[in-house]
């Protein structure tokens, strides 16, 4: 996998490496404005069978330097489900990597038959089916890989997707909800990358004892991406989809934001935030406010819960504790805005 330098000598990596790290150091300091954010596709999980398949790929987290990856019918991570409450739902997904592997619907109540969990490996070649009602109240949800065993370096390498479940009895259009539009999907996850660009995944050392933790930060497989917004009430739903780290977000020019839903859905009604952190798996939804036009930056500090990390001998780019800018917005006054207000209650 990407991880591995099996191939090379050491003298051909030092070699390569020595003339790579300029560029990407290079390429690491430069402006990214035209990295734009990647807002996967929105699939209807209610109009039929809805076909994937685990696939192996070829992804870049650094322009012109491709890692190895896995995806859901992509190169990396999947489209984004949409289930509807009160109708059913049916899914195909076809194993095309070369070991084992689940596709854990985390989130859902649905039953321990459909969960897709550890319990019900696929088989290389083998093709999973499940069917199942939907009745839950709106959430944000995701599924990803979860073989038992397999689970870290396969979700690390690519295999997981943000579910999002509407409900009819739900708020609807007094939020935000044009999907792409002023609702986005804000997959959270960092990566360690070697010089050639190639992520690495270690399951020693501090990496045995605190997880998998990286030095470069990721936003929907993209590093420092911008995403074009209205002037107006924007949602972001987040996703911890790190194997360990923390995310301790704010804004950098510390705007007020509200939390409106959890990992179980909707809260009673909005709450105001400067800062929120975000575990592993964790899901919120918030709102942010971006009328005044002004551009803006979603950023993280350090992680705390990595500082016992810090005091255990490991390379620097597998230790994952530094803060850094996540995510930049520009406002399009061209792009019509949400005008209804934020409502008291949920």
């Amino acid at each position: 996998m990407a991880w591995q330098t099996r191939g090379l000598t050491r003298r051909k990596l030092l070699a390569s490496s020595a003339a790579l790290v300029a560029s990407a150091r290079s390429l690491a300091s430069e402006p990214q404005d035209r990295i734009r954010l990647p807002v996967p596709e929105l699939l209807d999980a209610s109009a039929g069978t809805l076909v994937l398949d685990a696939r192996k790929g070829s992804h870049a987290f650094r322009p012109g330097m491709p890692t190895a990856s896995f995806g859901y019918s992509a190169t990396y991570l999947g489209p984004t489900i949409r289930f509807r409450r009160g109708r059913s739902a049916s899914l195909s997904v076809a194993n095309r990597i070369d070991r084992p592997t689940t596709t854990h619907l985390h989130g859902l109540l649905i039953p321990a038959v459909s969960d897709g969990a550890p319990h019900r490996p696929v088989a290389p070649g083998e093709t999973w089916r499940t069917s199942f009602h939907v009745d839950q109240p709106a959430a944000t949800a995701w599924y990803h890989a979860h073989p038992h065993g397999e689970t870290g370096p396969q979700v690390y390498g690519g295999l997981a997707g943000m579910a999002i479940v509407d409900d009819p009895n739900g708020p609807g259009s007094v939020l935000p909800s044009r999907y792409g539009i002023d609702d986005f999907p804000v997959i959270l996850q960092d990566r360690a990358l070697d010089p050639l660009g190639r992520a690495i995944y270690r399951s020693d050392g501090h990496a045995m004892m605190m997880g998998m933790r990286g030095d470069t930060l990721v936003v929907n497989g993209a590093v420092d991406p911008v995403a074009t917004v209205p002037a107006g009430l924007v949602r972001l739903r987040i996703l911890n989809g790190a194997n360990a780290r923390n995310f301790d977000l704010a804004f950098e020019d510390q705007r007020v934001f509200h939390v409106i839903a959890g990992d179980c859905g909707l809260l009673a009604d909005p709450v105001a935030r400067r800062t929120l952190v975000v575990a592993p798996g964790e899901r919120f939804e918030i709102v942010v406010d971006f009328s005044d036009g002004r551009p803006a930056v979603l950023e993280t500090a350090s992680d705390t819960a990595a500082v016992l990390a810090a005091r255990m001998p490991a390379p620097s780019r597998t230790m994952g504790r530094g803060s850094g800018r996540l995510l930049r917005f520009e406002v399009d006054p061209g792009v019509p805005p949400h005008t209804r207000p934020l409502p008291q209650a949920l």
